[in-house]
């Protein structure tokens, strides 16, 4: 016991249970207990982006963790190498989730038949202008490979000439 503020194990108690990071643990407690709860399980069946914005909540706090780790740590190379790799690897799954598309579960009766029609007319649209890629790819391929032949037969003809 050193007779300092803060320094014993009593202490060291205290200072946690006053900090930033009690309050963020004991908040992260409180959604996840929620989350599981019959509350939060409604509420995620019910809302389409619920997991697309829980799971973005998440890696914003683990990023946002890592990287102030990261500032903490200061000289250590390796603490600091290894803490940048886990802040790279959660920016990577933290920009995949952004490009997940949402979303993920419509229910027919939520799309209304004015809505429908003109997805029908927009997909039919899509498939036409992509037959007739399809049908200007193939007739460009025959015509290469056409022009390919007659490559071909010149370069013979002309590998004969040069054998005489």
């Amino acid at each position: 016991m050193s007779g300092e503020a803060d320094a014993s194990f009593h202490g060291a108690i205290s200072k946690f249970a006053r900090s930033e990071e009690r309050a963020r643990h004991d908040e992260w407690h409180q959604e996840s207990l929620w989350e599981q709860s019959d509350e939060g399980m409604r509420a995620r069946e019910s809302d389409n982006f619920a997991s697309y914005r829980y799971n973005k909540e998440d890696l914003n706090k683990e990023l946002h963790q890592l990287e102030q780790f990261q500032n903490w740590l200061g000289e250590d190379s390796f603490a600091y190498d290894v803490i940048n790799k886990r802040v790279l690897e959660a920016k990577k799954r933290f920009q995949r989730n952004q490009r997940l598309h949402g979303p993920f579960m419509v229910w027919a009766d939520q799309v209304s038949k004015g809505e429908w029609e003109k997805s029908k007319i927009v997909i039919s649209k899509i498939r036409q202008k992509s037959l007739e890629f399809e049908i200007q790819l193939g007739e460009l391929k025959r015509r290469v490979s056409r022009g390919r032949e007659e490559i071909d037969e010149l370069e013979r003809r002309l590998s004969e000439i040069h054998e005489i």
